[in-house]
């Protein structure tokens, strides 16, 4: 064995630079060289330039471990992911990059993250557990090829120097004495005169609202702008009210630390900002002399920022792409963060960030400490009437901190009042109050688009749910609106300009070809319109929505249209807006909508709507139909007998109108007779309502034929009653014979066709034929899954039948399993007392007893 090399005998460092090779090993040189300038070249460690040569590496580096006073962990944008063969080397034992950051963290030095290049600050999940304290440290950051070094430098000497000074002693200035080296000091260009860096970055004021996740996504984007060397802005953008300008604010006051300049110009006047940029110059030391133009301006501007290091420059408010393009040479070589309503920016950008809405816990927490003890559900309901705006949020959170008023009685007048008291609730976190802003866009939209401006006031009285270009595009078809709505609506490249004018807005999102309206904006702008003109819009809107096209509720290819019209329908029945010209279109449409609402087992809403038609419509055939889905609404919710009542009244007027055999008497006659059926299941004449049953399905055999549709429902509702009084076959060849002739009509995911299945199911059950029961049920299930969705009442129907079926055939595991998501579904859709819910709690106790869970039984 060879002798042991000696110990090093030189004094160790104070300073330690640790780095990972193939990460960014400039920036430790630049770290080392300049360190040296500050405290003398023998002051700071380095592996790569302090061993000396023939000096044993190992002993050298962790002699000036032990002995040094500051540790600086050099953190690159490739430190985190440097890779071998075994895997992330930071995560190997033994790697020396990790065993020396863990043994100062150990040693309790002065250990300081130096994030360079853009890197980002690690979390606890990146690192090894021995360096997971590392996150909780103070980092320093630094971007030596966008000549921020300096400041970062700076700032890392003032924390170091009370340490790192005693045990070097003094040092001569830089440029003192011969082969001096060259100080970072002295690199400032001549001309600039001493003194802070320039920087007007506006606090963010006593009512704001922080939001430190937004200012990590801005930050985030930034810094990918940096990684990836393209030039350009990142874009901050979102609708007003949504604290773009004090989220700007936020991050640029907690960076501009890390920046040689930091300047904030008000960009919503774009006259206005080549005189903030001559502000800036000044700032910078420049004479701009008789420079006539921004072409001049900017380009010395740069000259100037690139001597000074790295720079930040947010542009607040700019009102379009347009707008920045003279200035976009200011983002070589810095950040420059844009704020603006639109963020349609396309490749100027080199980066975006949306801002949206507060999250509902986020409201009701900021709220809460604001305004001190407050009942959770009272301070939901006004984050609720809020839209969680975050102006909006910000104003009542300022307004109640000051005022004798609850948030309770806040949000009635915000809902009645809405204009007066957004106007109101001045906060000095926002420029304007947010009626303020709204009124002013409102009024630039008017200026500049008045058909714009006009469709905004439409929109206004509808539902907050998206409203698609193809509404205004069918209403153009049926000439409904004013004229330039309706110019619009004929023409796709004008609607579209529409569209863009009002995103450009921001007053409220236009995407995906629709305009998406929210119920504060839409309540200030009622609160601000003559009741004849909202009139004229609802009537306007009755008649756009009326002439869109659609099919049969009760075909599944019709189902988007109707819920796209559902929530504007259900808007304009309740607005108090009354049909006074009883609108056939309108009729039809709501009668179409009460259907599709039956269909789709909201037979509450839908009773809503058709008691509300039934009690303002005038009588005769519109009525009556109202009067069927009110029926058909009460059959739903289980109150046959209502129901029959309610149905003989239409049969009198669909004979007397259509006459005995027209389809909509058949179908009035069919309605009765399920209802009689139904409530003969209690206590009434079994006998005498099958038979009208056998009567319906008679006639409309007769009238239809035997593949119709309408026949065929007569006929599954006759094999009902058939498996009801035992006749188990002859009900199973009856679903089998609709099934087969749904799925040829109507397709086999029709509603229709899975109910005839379902129903066969039952049959199968019934006549102990539990295999073919199961493999029908499975089928059905998916198709229902995927049709109408996991908690339609018949999908739940669906769920306990297989669970039943599972339980026969011995799969007791898989029976519990869809027993209980049935029990789940049908308390959530129909809640506790339903018979269905009832049901399906014996049969999951059953199941949770068999399966050994006799605690687990249900009350």
């Amino acid at each position: 064995m060879g002798t042991p090399m000696p110990e090093p005998t030189e004094p160790a460092a104070p300073i330690f630079v640790n780095f990972r090779n193939g990460d960014d090993p400039y920036a430790a040189w630049t770290v080392q060289r300049m360190l040296g300038d500050r405290f003398g070249p023998r002051a700071v460690f380095r592996s790569s330039e302090s061993i000396p040569p023939g000096a044993d590496w190992e002993a050298t580096i962790w002699h000036h471990h032990r002995g040094c006073a500051v540790f600086l962990a050099v953190i690159g944008p490739r430190w985190l992911t440097i890779a071998d063969d075994r895997g992330r080397r930071l995560h190997q034992p033994g790697d020396w990059v990790r065993e020396e950051i863990a043994e100062a963290l150990r040693a309790k030095k002065l250990v300081i993250p130096l994030l360079v290049s853009g890197a980002a600050r690690p979390t606890a999940k990146d690192l090894p557990e021995d360096l997971v304290e590392m996150v909780r440290l103070q980092t320093v950051a630094m971007d030596h090829r966008g000549r921020t070094t300096d400041l970062a430098i700076d700032a890392l000497v003032r924390r170091i120097e009370p340490v790192v000074r005693p045990m070097v002693g003094a040092v001569p200035e830089p440029g003192v004495g011969a082969g001096a080296a060259p100080s970072a000091r002295s690199a400032a260009p001549r001309g600039l005169p001493p003194g802070p860096p320039p920087r007007n970055i506006p606090p963010v004021g006593p009512h704001h609202l922080a939001r430190p996740e937004a200012v990590s996504a801005v930050d985030d984007a930034v810094r990918a702008v940096r990684a990836s060397g393209r030039s350009g802005p990142v874009v901050v953008w979102g609708e007003i009210g949504t604290g773009k300008t004090r989220l700007a604010a936020e991050y640029a006051g907690s960076r501009e630390a890390e920046h040689a300049v930091a300047w904030w110009i008000a960009a919503d006047r774009p006259d206005l900002v080549p005189s903030q940029l001559a502000t800036l110059a000044q700032a910078l030391g420049l004479d701009l002399g008789e420079m006539p133009d921004t072409g001049a301006v900017v380009p010395a501007l740069v000259r100037a920022l690139r001597a000074r290091g790295r720079w930040l420059l947010v542009f607040d408010g700019v009102p379009g792409p347009d707008d920045l393009v003279p200035y976009l040479a200011l983002a070589d070589g810095g950040d420059v963060v844009v704020t603006s309503r639109t963020g349609a920016w396309g490749e100027l950008a080199a980066g975006t960030c949306r801002v949206g809405r507060f999250s509902r816990e986020t409201s009701v927490r900021l709220l809460g400490a604001r305004l001190g003890p407050a009942a959770d559900t009272v301070l939901d309901d006004l984050a609720a009437a809020l839209d969680d705006l975050p102006a909006a949020v910000g104003q009542a959170a300022a307004f109640l901190a000051a005022a004798p008023l609850g948030p309770a009685r806040y949000a009635e007048l915000l809902a009645g009042r809405t204009a007066e008291i957004l106007a109101r609730n001045v906060t000095h976190s926002y420029p304007a109050s947010l009626a303020a802003a709204w009124s002013l866009a409102l009024d630039r939209l008017a200026a500049d688009t008045p058909a714009a401006e006009e469709l905004v006031r439409h929109l206004a009285v509808l539902a907050a749910a998206p409203v698609p270009f193809e509404f205004f595009e069918a209403g153009a078809g049926a000439a409904a609106g004013p004229p330039a709505l309706v110019a619009a609506g004929a023409d796709p490249l004008r609607l579209l300009d529409l569209g863009t004018a009002v995103a450009r807005t921001g007053l409220f999102p236009v995407d995906a070809g629709a305009f998406h309206p929210f119920p504060l904006f839409q309540a200030f702008i009622r609160s601000q319109t003559d009741g004849g003109l909202l009139a004229a819009a609802a009537a306007d809107a009755r008649r756009w929505l009326a002439a869109v096209p659609r099919e049969d509720p009760r075909e599944p290819a019709a189902w988007r249209t109707y819920r796209l019209l559902l929530p504007h329908v259900l808007a304009l029945a309740s607005s108090g807006f009354e049909d006074v010209a009883g609108d056939p279109g309108w009729r039809a449409l709501s009668l179409d909508v009460m259907e599709y609402l039956v269909v789709h087992a909201d037979a509450g809403t839908a009773r809503d709507l058709a008691q509300s038609a039934v009690e303002h419509w005038a009588a005769g055939p519109e009525a009556a139909a109202a009067t069927e889905r009110l029926a058909q609404a009460w059959y739903r919710l289980g109150d046959h007998r209502r129901a029959a009542g309610l149905d003989v009244s239409v049969l009198e007027e669909r004979r007397r109108s259509d006459g005995a055999d027209a389809p909509r008497t058949l179908r009035a006659e069919h309605n009765l007779a399920i209802d009689r059926w139904a409530a003969a299941q209690a206590d009434g004449d079994r006998a005498a309502a099958t038979a009208l049953l056998e009567d319906v399905v008679r006639r409309r055999t007769r009238i239809l034929g035997d593949h119709h549709p309408d026949t065929l429902r007569s006929v599954h509702n006759l094999a009902l009653a058939r498996r009801a009084a035992g006749a188990f076959a002859e009900a199973l060849e009856l679903d089998e014979t609709c099934r087969t002739h749904f799925a040829e009509a109507l397709g086999p995911d029709h509603p229709d066709t899975l109910r005839s299945a379902l129903a066969a199911a039952l049959d199968l059950r019934a006549l102990a034929r539990h295999p073919e029961a199961l493999k029908l049920e499975e089928e059905t299930h998916d198709r229902l899954n995927r049709t109408l969705g996991p908690d339609h009442p018949d999908t739940l129907r669906s769920a306990y039948g297989l669970a039943v079926s599972l339980h026969h055939t011995g799969d007791t595991d898989r029976a519990r399993e869809f027993a209980e998501a049935a029990h789940a579904g049908r308390r959530k859709i129909l809640g506790d007392e339903h018979p269905d819910t009832l049901r399906t709690v014996l049969l999951l106790s059953q199941l949770r007893v068999e399966c050994g869970d006799a605690g687990g039984v249900l009350p």
